[in-house]
């Protein structure tokens, strides 16, 4: 186990891994997964918003200092 976790705003190589990731059934799960969709929109708002807004956002979790 990692000595620190943090978490930290999403970068643009993350959204890379997000779309490796969980465009599939490996990385949400075969019950979680309802098929392949476009990250289009995800993309959309990480250049408007930086997945960060006044209604909630989503950050990444870091691994160390």
């Amino acid at each position: 186990m990692p000595d620190e976790i943090t978490l930290r705003p999403v970068t643009a190589d993350d959204l890379d891994l997000f779309e490796r990731e969980f465009n599939g059934p490996e990385g949400f799960g075969t019950h979680a997964w309802f098929g392949f969709q476009s990250t289009a929109d995800l993309r959309r708002r990480f250049a408007e918003n930086g997945l960060l807004g006044p209604d909630g956002g989503l950050l990444s979790v870091a691994e160390g200092a």
